[in-house]
């Protein structure tokens, strides 16, 4: 892990690894627990320039959106509590900003997906949905062995396709709880078929999937609960 801080033209670096421990968990867990890391390592420098406002950026859009709303699922509330506990501490004013990577965002999402087990959806949250449709989903597209919700899904280790986007809907009904940056593609793709899907997404205002699903005729239903 690595992080960097920009201060008056000056960029500082710093690197480490993480413990065995942290190395057993999940992808966005690390990535959270690498900012707390780094606010440690910086506060110092922090405390001597007298910084009062610190903006954030992270090519992680998970850790953009905890951070924001100071939510997060269970498994990451613990190092999100610890940052906000770091910024009273400090009395800086923090915003968090994504930072879109160079790689390829579908095979990326793709691949943290497979890895990322506080991607999981609640039973409980999956099971209300379901008996809030009309049509029972038929393929689970953007699953993983170890957290599908229907006997046919996609992602590494199916028989039928590790990416769900490769595959016919047409003949389905999808549901479908895609990484951040597949969701755009994930209606595109809908509206190109034809297809019946129950999508699964996030209220996060200001996002570009909101023209794209006013433009359709997805019919929205907020769910008062957590994933």
């Amino acid at each position: 892990m690595e992080a960097k801080l920009r201060i008056n033209n000056g960029i500082l670096d710093w690197n480490a690894k993480f413990h065995k421990y942290a190395r057993s968990k999940s992808f966005n867990y690390r990535e959270q627990l690498a900012v707390l890391l780094a606010l440690h390592n910086f506060s110092q420098i922090i405390r001597t320039n007298k910084i009062s406002q610190l903006l954030l950026r992270s090519d992680n859009s998970s850790v953009v959106f905890n951070i924001n709303r100071w939510n997060a699922v269970k498994n990451l509330s613990q190092v999100l509590r610890k940052i906000r506990k770091w910024k009273e501490a400090t009395k800086v004013q923090m915003k968090a900003q994504h930072l879109p990577g160079t790689r390829n965002n579908r095979a990326d999402s793709l691949s943290l997906l497979e890895r990322a087990g506080d991607y999981t959806i609640k039973e409980k949250t999956f099971e209300k949905v379901i008996s809030l449709t009309k049509d029972k989903p038929t393929l689970d597209a953007f699953a993983a062995y170890h957290n599908h919700k229907l006997e046919r899904w996609c992602g590494v280790g199916s028989p039928i396709a590790e990416d769900g986007l490769s595959v016919p809907w047409s003949q389905e009904c999808v549901f479908a709880h895609p990484p951040i940056p597949l969701i755009p593609m994930v209606i595109r793709k809908a509206q190109q078929e034809r297809a019946q899907i129950v999508l699964l997404l996030l209220n996060w205002k200001g996002q570009n999937w909101e023209v794209l699903l006013r433009h359709s005729n997805f019919c929205s239903l907020e769910l008062d609960t957590n994933f």
